[in-house]
Order: structure tokens, then sequence, then C-alpha cells
């Protein structure tokens, strides 16, 4: 009886055990104002205003939300892809070799990715159309062929509607992807920073996307722009 008890125990804690869940999350290490509960650092001088929070943080990748101001009489000239994110030692200065420097994806090249996989896409499903056709009629013109005429109709029925079916599903699945990269495709022209050229007094925000590796535990974001290098200190930390 006692052995039964102390198993139930113990596959009790196991599952207690996989039940608890882990939120990751990476905090600023400088001075900070809160907006909505995030986390806002801003960098200020002469020439520009960046503001930055943490979107969204899954340990493979971190997304920043920026906001650049040209304080400066000079156009300022904006190049998301080439901000980047460094891994650090606990002094916050010291990079940490085990790892490489990590880049933004370039959202112009995600866009022209998405814009190749449409026209793909569409080459597929003229693909496709043109087989299903080419198979129906195969199937039609051997059953008419068929010495036995007997149930002819009722096998080009069967062929028509097999076609039919087929064809449905691929104008669904052809309607769906499309309808999903024109999603993508929106997404990364109106919410992801991009390429821009800032003049006095103008601003822009967008969100920055990054893989990392989710060893890291201290990181430095950095924007370099003609105006100045700004960054900022983050910090990982992992709590139930």
């Amino acid at each position: 009886m006692k052995s039964k008890v102390l198993l139930f125990i113990i596959v009790l804690g196991v599952i207690s055990s996989a039940c608890t869940t882990q939120i990751i999350r990476l905090v600023t290490l400088e001075d900070k104002d809160y907006y909505k509960g995030r986390e806002i650092v801003t960098k200020l001088d002469d020439n520009s205003r960046i503001s930055v929070e943490v979107d969204s943080y899954s340990g493979d990748e971190v997304v920043f939300y920026i906001q650049i101001e040209n304080k400066s009489g000079e156009k300022i000239f904006v190049q998301p892809r080439d901000f980047y994110v460094d891994a650090v030692d606990e002094d916050l200065v010291s990079i940490d070799a085990r790892f490489p420097r990590f880049y933004a994806l370039d959202p112009e090249r995600q866009i022209r990715k998405i814009s190749e996989d449409m026209e793909n896409r569409k080459t597929a499903h003229a693909v496709v159309t043109g087989a299903n056709a080419a198979l129906a009629l195969v199937s039609i013109v051997a059953d008419l062929s068929d010495n036995s005429s007997e149930n002819d109709a009722h096998q080009v029925s069967r062929d028509i509607a097999v076609w039919a079916d087929n064809q449905t599903d691929e104008e669904i699945d052809y309607d769906a992807s499309m309808n999903e990269y024109d999603s993508q495709k929106q997404f990364w022209k109106n919410e992801v920073l991009r390429i821009t050229d800032l003049y006095q007094n103008d601003s822009v925000g967008g969100l920055i996307f990054i893989p990392i590796k989710k060893e890291i535990e201290y990181l430095k974001f950095t924007v370099p722009l003609a105006s100045g290098t700004y960054t900022f200190l983050y910090k990982k930390v992992v709590s139930d």
C-alpha cells in the first residue's frame, strides 16, 4: 500500500512539473518609461530621438518596435537591415564571442520573396488546372472508346464529377494560399520598419525582426544611423 502511495506522489509530481509554464522575456537594463505595461527606452540627442520597446521575444527571435525622429537639419537615411543584436557578457560591455552578430531581417527582401512565392503559386495553379483537365479528358476518351456503350453516360458523368472535385479543391487551396501571401506582404509593407529617408522633424516607426539564439543572457540592440549610433541593453529573464 505504501509503495502505491509513493508511486502516486511521484507521478503527481511529474505531472505538476510538466504543467509548469515558464515565461521568458527581455527586460531593459536602462532607464525606462512605461506605456500600457511595456518598457520603453528613449535615446535623445541634438540629431535624433530613438524610442525602442520589446514587442515580443521567443528566445529564437526578438521583435522590437522602434520610433525614429529626425531632429537635425540634415536628411537621415534609415536602413533597417543594418540594425543588429550582439550578445554581451554580464559587464554589458564585452562581446560574448560564443555568438555571431545577428542582423535584422531585411523587409525589402522579405517582400520580394513573398512576391516570388505568389508568382510560383500562380504558375503551379495553372499547371495543376491543366493537368486536371487533361486527366479528365483522357478518362472521358477512354470510357467512350470502351466497346460497351451501356454505361457511357454514367462513366462520363463520373469523370466530370471527379475533375470538378479535384479542381474545386485546387481552387480553394489556391485562394487560401494567395490570401495568406497577400496578408504577409501587406504586413511587411505596412507594419515593419522599411528603408526610409527622414527629413527634419520627420518621424517613422515600425517593427524590427531579429533571429537570435535562446542561450543569450544579455544582449545589446544597436541602431546605426548617419546621425549617430544608439544602443539598448537587455537581459533575459525566466520566471514560472
